[in-house]
């Protein structure tokens, strides 16, 4: 695990802390609690979870002169993938661009792990804006069905693009949207060209797309 210390006007002293102490959380709690008792807004009702998050090392706070007034938490939900779960920032420290630091060097972190892909629901929706910043994406409206609810997706590590679906390649890869019933005389919706290193059948780049596991896959050669 590993902290950034950044100084500000020589007396303002922001942290980062991929590993907070139980102090640290103790303080969260107190603000997550006065923050519900006075608003009704907040994550208080989600505290299980928030804890849960600090006991599994899921949680990165940021504190401003040793006083923890942000938090987020996720989890790996596959092996390069992550999930953010909740980020939440003290009411009295919010629009002054702590929340956007916090989350840059946490995107940080998981390159450093080998996360290729990170995805999140925007809970409330009013949060779309704030994570836009940041080029996440919306999932394709039929990868999923989540009525409501907002998924963004933000792709870590440069991948590979897709290309015309009748492009002249000798090996690709094709992917429909849709199960093989739905789209036996359609385009695929992305198509790759496949690249390997030379003298290897390890590809340039991976391929990286969000899908639902009922689609139509291809992988054609020749």
């Amino acid at each position: 695990m590993f902290h950034l210390q950044i100084y500000l006007n020589m007396s303002t002293i922001i942290k980062i802390d991929f590993n907070p102490k139980e102090a640290d959380w103790i303080y969260i709690q107190n603000w997550l609690k006065e923050e519900d008792h006075n608003s009704g807004k907040g994550f208080y009702c989600n505290k299980r979870i928030i804890q849960n998050a600090f006991q599994n090392h899921g949680m990165a706070i940021i504190s401003v002169d040793k006083k923890a007034i942000g938090f987020v938490t996720w989890y790996f939900n596959a092996e390069y993938s992550a999930r953010i779960d909740i980020t939440e920032i003290h009411p009295d420290y919010r629009k002054f661009g702590y929340g956007r630091v916090l989350i840059n060097h946490l995107l940080q972190y998981f390159a450093a792990q080998n996360i290729y892909t990170v995805d999140l629901e925007c809970a409330p929706v009013s949060s779309v804006h704030f994570w836009k910043k940041f080029k996440f994406c919306a999932f394709p409206p039929n990868v999923s069905d989540t009525s409501e609810q907002v998924e963004l997706y933000k792709i870590l590590i440069d991948s590979s693009r897709p290309v015309r679906s009748k492009v002249d390649a000798n090996e690709v890869v094709e992917l429909w949207n849709g199960e093989p019933f739905e789209t036996d005389d359609q385009n695929p919706y992305r198509t790759w060209k496949l690249e390997y290193i030379k003298g290897t059948r390890i590809l340039k780049k991976p391929i990286i797309c969000p899908c639902d596991f009922d689609w139509r896959i291809r992988w054609r050669k020749g």
